[in-house]
């Protein structure tokens, strides 16, 4: 069964998501793929992923001024498998993927609690077999406010590999803190204090770069 991920190539934390979901893929022995979905302006910048083995990768570069039914076309011809789980990231793929009515079963990742996100969902909800929300914000906001499915929309926790922590073994710790936008809610700037706290009630001091 092939697994194919759709990437726009602009890092940030969908980036995180994907690299880290297909890294577990591979310690389950599931074979994953990448579609690169790259604007032509970004050609010469965008985010490669870089796995401790090679995985199979696919480039799709477009122009926005183009006839948008033949490049869902040409998207199609890449990996052309109507099997295949789909696993939609953004706006590209799924307009693909609703515009062709595709019969693959479709995995759409809503990355955070923005109207981009809602409004993604109301144009596909149709044509995607199950939602993954990020947040338990934006899973609740969808099942209230946009009378969401409730049998297709879940709330995940974020992907991150399980590896073994010990506070005896770390007293001291760097921690980095990443948003591009550090005023926004959804980032949860305000949790560090938390976290802080219960960090010294275990004897562990943190050095935070933020």
């Amino acid at each position: 069964m092939r697994i194919i991920h759709f990437y726009n190539g602009l890092g940030g934390g969908v980036h995180s998501v994907i690299y880290n979901l297909i890294s577990l893929d591979k310690e389950v022995s599931l074979v994953s793929e990448v579609v690169y979905i790259v604007e032509n302006k970004h050609k010469n910048s965008f985010f490669r992923f870089h796995f401790n083995q090679p995985i199979k990768e696919h480039f799709f570069f477009y122009d926005k001024r183009s006839n948008l039914n033949y490049q869902f076309q040409q998207l199609y011809k890449i990996f052309n498998d109507e099997n295949a789980i789909l696993v939609a990231h953004d706006w590209f793929e799924l307009g693909m993927i609703s515009h062709f009515a595709l019969k693959n079963p479709v995995i759409s990742i809503l990355h955070g609690n923005y109207e981009y996100y809602y409004e993604l969902y109301k144009k596909h909800k149709n044509s995607v077999s199950v939602f993954l929300c990020v947040s338990k914000a934006l899973h609740n906001k969808l099942i209230t406010n946009y009378n969401g499915i409730r049998d297709k929309i879940f709330h995940y926790s974020y992907p991150v590999k399980n590896r073994p922590f010990s506070f005896i073994d770390h007293n001291k710790i760097s921690i980095i803190f990443v948003a591009s936008n550090l005023a926004d809610p959804n980032k949860n700037l305000a949790c560090i204090q938390t976290i802080e706290l219960y960090l010294i009630e275990e004897h562990v001091y943190a050095e935070w770069h933020i």
